[in-house]
């Protein structure tokens, strides 16, 4: 069997459920992401918004900017 030529990084993945949260977003999202450098994978958060009307989609958006291991799904 042939090596690969590269390495495969295991991903780990957290799901953060949210409906309205605006106000804990910019704080929670940083704060997992700091154990990032903690756990021997590759670390993606998938935040899941059912269409929170306080703008908790807009927050998390601009946390994909710095963050690109950052997902949302919304309940569009």
């Amino acid at each position: 069997m042939a090596r690969l030529p590269y390495k495969i990084m295991k991903k780990a993945c957290v799901v953060l459920p949210t409906y309205n949260e605006v106000k804990n977003i910019p704080i929670i999202i940083p704060l997992i992401f700091e154990q990032s450098p903690k756990v021997s994978h590759e670390l993606h958060v998938v935040v899941v918004d059912d269409n929170s009307p306080d703008g908790t989609q807009d927050a998390v958006k601009k946390c994909m900017v710095e963050y690109p291991n950052l997902h949302l799904i919304t309940g569009d």
